[in-house]
């Protein structure tokens, strides 16, 4: 650091008529000799400095206010150059030190970011993002700022310089600025392209642009990350040109002062360079490592700026407004595992496949996937294990299991982008029930998705039941001309001789019909309209006493696009209220495929009511319908009893030479 304003003394000592700026200089080298070099009566306690890291210029479009850019960054770096005493619990706050209403953080920006341990030696970067009000009258107001930084573990602070403000300049668009790419991990993301970025993961994004040749004496290259999201861990920033004595290539900031920029402003130098002439620019590369912090389920519109000053004006890249980058987040819950056993019903000294299946619907590839399971209760690894994987990159078992193994550990598992991995090892246990349930799914490591997979193996010398069993269907044949499922009746298209109630319903108020266009393997569905009304849903009522492992299986389609329902939840009771289950599906306007895993969820009893309830249409008219075919209920049955034969002689016993009547009698109790 000592070094560095050496540099700026020397240039500025190039021009003999800048004596106040070299007393300034003078003074800035006298302090940062004394802080690094005087002696300290507590040199192990943590000593906290602040600096600005970006420029205090901000804008708008010279022309069009009401266009181009009017977010900016300020960010101030904290350093703990305090012995070897660490700064454990550091955070940084932005404050106003003067009212301008047209210049303001932007809306729902953090106010104070946390930044954790600092250790001593070291430096970490806090970033807020204002906002100008897009009006003329914003231009060449003045805001007052400063940033400080507390830690609140030994009660160390400090702010950045007083009095700064932020100036709204006139900003003029030119073709002499613009961006070449933008990367994310090293792969361009194009204009209006879309990156998926999950919570808790490490990106790197860069940012590509040029300037005119010879660079700038003031520039600025940045992208307006929301810090409610991002938390930037590091900026590099390279230049092709390069003249300065202030700054070097590569760069620590998003800001080149090239010129050794005056932003006091009590200095009647403010605003001008009071170093050199010295210039950066050309082709630019600002190299971002971003953490993802927040904002799951949410989309953020990334726009992209080179501003500079340069002639005595100020300019910006005339690509701005066409230039921005989509940023989708998402949830380490988006990565699902689910567990299954087949067969789910085994002889004891039988053996069942184990399955995991990891799911990544995202369009990021995922690593260090793992989890455990414990089998417990008797439940073990096979002698012969059969272990299996696919689509897990270099994930495996870790230890390798073996036969009487009562644990698996699963590490070090890639997901490609809308991938699935799956692992499959065989079990086997002695007579009894075995629900078994996963440890908790994590990804990057250490990140918890908060997922789990979970069935119920049983292992009796008599099958506990069948699987894959009809409870009852609702289909539309090819030809239909009435309404099956009719919602007047209910009556469905099969039903299983066991099951004693299989009704559908529905509460719409419109009328539903069979539609002979369009339908799941066919030219027939059921079309139901009416959901713009919130509440309106469609029923099924089914005995499920004599099923276990119950699951519930439809196609359906949004054919309306837009103007169909936006939400199609599913929820069940047994007899009481309803219970939604976690799932709020989107119905695509292509017939699709839903099912859904009722085990240990349905009555043992008696009736179970499924209901689909959709909602957010825009009218409750034909046109913004659903589309419903090959609906079913499938479970595990228990097994009917077999007929029974018995024989019978009458009479018996009989003389020589007599007769008897040799009886057979079949019983079925079924």
């Amino acid at each position: 650091m000592r070094t560095t304003y050496l540099r700026r003394l020397l240039a500025t000592c190039r021009s003999a008529d800048r004596g106040i700026a070299l007393v300034g200089v003078l003074l800035l080298a006298a302090t940062a000799v004394s802080v690094f070099s005087a002696p300290d009566a507590h040199a192990d306690a943590p000593s906290l400095t602040v600096s600005p890291l970006t420029w205090n210029v901000i804008g708008l479009d010279s022309n069009t206010p009401a266009t181009g850019p009017n977010r900016f960054p300020v960010g101030a770096r904290v350093c703990n150059a305090g012995g070897a005493g660490v700064a454990a619990n550091v955070s940084a706050t932005f404050a106003w030190d003067s009212a301008n209403s047209y210049i303001e953080l932007r809306a729902g920006s953090l106010v104070s970011v946390v930044l954790g341990t600092i250790a001593a030696g070291t430096c970490v970067d806090a970033y807020f993002e204002v906002e100008v009000q897009r009006t003329a009258l914003a231009f060449d107001t003045t805001r007052r700022y400063h940033v400080t930084a507390t830690d609140s573990g030994s009660g160390a602070t400090a702010t950045t310089p007083q009095p700064r403000d932020l100036y709204v300049e006139h900003l003029i668009s030119q073709n002499r600025n613009g961006v070449t790419s933008i990367k994310l991990n090293g792969a361009a993301i194009p204009p209006g392209g879309a990156m998926t970025l999950m919570v808790g993961n490490t990106y790197t994004i860069e940012l590509a642009g040029y300037t005119a040749t010879q660079g700038y004496n003031q520039l600025e290259a940045f992208i307006n990350f929301p810090n409610t999201i991002f938390q930037t861990l590091a900026v590099s920033t390279t230049f092709t040109a390069d003249t300065s004595n202030f700054v070097g290539s590569p760069n620590d900031k998003m800001y080149a002062d090239g010129c050794l920029w005056d932003n006091d402003p009590n200095s009647p130098n403010y605003r001008s360079c009071i170093g050199d002439d010295g210039k950066a620019g050309g082709t630019v590369i600002t190299t971002y490592t971003v953490k993802i912090v927040s904002g799951a389920g949410t989309s953020e519109s990334l726009d992209s700026l080179l501003y500079d000053f340069s002639g005595s004006s100020y300019h910006y890249n005339s690509d701005f407004s066409v230039g921005a980058r989509i940023a989708t987040i998402v949830s380490p819950a988006s990565v699902t595992i689910a567990k299954t056993f087949t067969p789910k019903a085994i002889a004891p000294g039988g053996t069942s496949v184990m399955t995991f299946k990891i799911a990544n619907p995202t369009t990021e590839a995922v690593t260090g996937v793992n989890f455990a399971d414990s089998l417990l209760g008797g439940l073990q690894v096979a002698a012969t294990p059969a272990i299996s994987y696919s689509g897990c990159g270099a994930g495996a078992f870790s230890p390798v299991p073996l036969g009487s193994d009562t644990a698996v550990s699963f590490v070090n598992g890639t997901l490609l982008a809308n991938g699935t991995c799956t692992i499959t090892v065989s079990v086997t246990g002695p007579d009894g029930t075995y629900p078994n349930t996963t440890d908790h799914l994590f990804i990057s490591g250490s990140t918890d998705t908060g997922n789990f997979g979970q069935d119920t193996l049983v292992v009796s010398a008599a099958p506990a039941c069948v699987a894959g069993q009809t409870l009852a269907s609702w289909t539309v044949p090819e030809g239909t001309t009435t309404n099956p499922p009719d919602t007047a009746g209910g009556a469905p298209t099969t039903k299983a001789s066991n099951v004693t109630t299989a009704t559908a319903i529905a509460n719409l108020p419109a009328s539903t019909s069979v539609i002979a266009s369009t339908g799941q393997g066919d030219s027939t569905s059921w079309k139901t309209w009416g959901y713009k009304t919130d509440g309106q849903y469609v029923e099924f009522v089914v005995d499920t006493s004599a099923y276990s492992l119950v699951t519930m299986n439809f196609y359906v389609a949004n054919p309306g696009g837009a103007n169909g329902p936006t939400s199609l939840l599913l929820s069940y009771s047994t007899g009481g209220g309803f219970t939604s289950l976690p799932t709020n599906l989107i119905p695509g306007t292509s017939f699709a495929l839903r099912t859904q895993d009722f085990s240990g969820l349905t009555s043992t009893t008696g009736n179970t009511t499924f209901r689909l309830t959709a909602t957010g249409a825009n009218n409750d008219q034909n046109g913004a319908n659903l589309d419903y075919d090959n609906i079913s209920f499938t479970g595990c049955g228990t097994p009917l009893p077999a007929p029974s034969i018995t024989k019978s002689f009458s009479p018996d016993p009989i003389i020589t030479g007599a007769t008897s009547t040799l009886t057979f009698t079949i019983s079925n109790t079924a």
